[in-house]
């Protein structure tokens, strides 16, 4: 008895749905990388969540790391299964998520040990459906300043933001519509989330503190895979762009004009974006392929910005759309 006792780790009793759910897809992660990224979750001061890490076929010693966590802290909620990609296995983690919100966090990056908690309490203080918070970065942005601001009603337009990691969900957005189940998302999968479940949220709540720390060191990531295997960019960012308008068009966004507008400056923000095709009129039939007419009306256009009504209709001339 007296050595099960000293073995025993004393954790505190909560409620059977915790306040966060942080979900984080796990393949071949470095073993410092990934121990760090558990051990950020693991030290929040919020103590009343729940830590999701899906397995998607590891094959170095990752599975092992994350059964590790399970034994000594039960707040870790492992699943193994085969490699699958990034979207399946956040989708696994949400099946089992129970959590009032979902935080994402990638296993090569870290969180700030208050993130949960401030972003849960500033949700909660809002009543918000959404809360993005600031971030920085190793690679070519040194930092993601954002600008402290309340939304109320749907949010059509982009924010600059990229990324689902910075910030939490209520986790009733995962009910009915699973992430990224409108397109197999190998790249830019983020934007088709945010640009899904956005337009979905009452009220968002954006704070400039800079709470997630993002790193691409990890050359073996499942983002880095799939960003390897996957070489037509552009073909993927045709069939996100074509995602997201049936999701509006299916939600009845496009009865308002914000809607069709915000919906053009983002395929323009995609097609500067966009790589890897020198035939301008085959990038641009790519880019408009899954749009539909009402959003290619002269009316429609001409309500863009002047800048961004001349490159619409140059995108246009190229793709010989009427």
């Amino acid at each position: 008895i007296a050595i099960l006792l000293l073995s025993t780790i004393s954790f505190e009793v909560f409620a059977a749905d915790p306040k966060v759910s942080i979900i984080i897809p796990v393949y071949n992660t470095p073993e410092n990388l990934l121990r760090d990224s558990l051990e950020s979750a693991k030290n929040q001061t919020l103590k009343d969540i729940e830590i999701i890490c899906v397995d998607d076929g590891s094959t170095n010693g990752s599975e092992k790391i994350l059964d590790e966590y399970a034994k000594s802290d039960p707040r870790f909620k492992i699943v193994h299964q085969k490699n699958g990609g990034c979207s399946v296995a956040r989708n696994k983690g949400l099946d089992i998520a129970k959590g009032e919100y979902i935080q994402f966090l990638d296993s090569d990056d870290t969180i700030n040990p208050t993130m949960s908690e401030k972003c849960y309490n500033k949700a909660k203080e809002h009543n918000a459906d959404i809360v993005k918070c600031g971030y920085t970065a190793e690679w070519n942005w040194a930092e993601f300043s954002i600008e402290d601001k309340v939304t109320v009603g749907p949010a059509f337009h982009f924010e600059g933001q990229g990324f689902i990691w910075n910030g939490i969900w209520k986790r009733i957005f995962s009910k009915g519509d699973k992430l990224y189940s409108f397109v197999d998302s190998k790249r830019r999968g983020d934007e088709v989330l945010n640009l899904t479940f956005m337009p979905k949220a009452n009220k968002i709540i954006y704070f400039s503190e800079k709470l997630y720390h993002y790193t691409k060191e990890n050359s073996n990531s499942i983002t880095n895979v799939f960003e390897k295997m996957h070489n037509d960019e552009l073909e993927c960012i045709s069939k996100n762009i074509e995602c997201i308008y049936k999701n509006w068009k299916n939600n009845g966004y496009f009865s308002d004009n914000i809607a069709k507008i915000d919906f053009l400056k983002f395929i323009l923000r995609c097609d500067k974006t966009s790589q890897h095709l020198n035939s301008i009129k085959s990038k641009y039939n790519l880019l408009l392929a899954g749009v539909g007419s009402e959003l290619l009306q002269v009316d429609v256009i001409n309500q863009l910005p002047l800048k961004e009504r001349i490159e619409f209709k140059v995108m246009m001339q190229q793709a010989n759309c009427k």
